[in-house]
């Protein structure tokens, strides 16, 4: 998911990352920078690619992001 790069989001995005792979373990969360705007990827296990659809949900409604396949 790709946000704008508004001051602050990005170690939002890190902050996030951090608590939902203490909650989260079975899915690995990564904050990035593409071309200036920060990235959070949340990447499902090998072969089971159906565990990180209920997180897009999630992060898609009311959002402002882009969502890469």
């Amino acid at each position: 998911m790709s946000y704008e790069p508004c001051p602050g989001v990005r170690q939002e995005l890190a902050d996030l990352a951090a608590a939902e792979q203490t909650c989260c373990p079975f899915v690995t969360w990564t904050v990035t920078e593409v071309q200036g705007r920060p990235v959070l990827r949340v990447t499902a296990p090998a072969g089971a690619p159906e565990v990180v659809t209920p997180i897009a949900a999630v992060f898609q409604a009311g959002a402002d992001a882009t969502f890469a396949q």
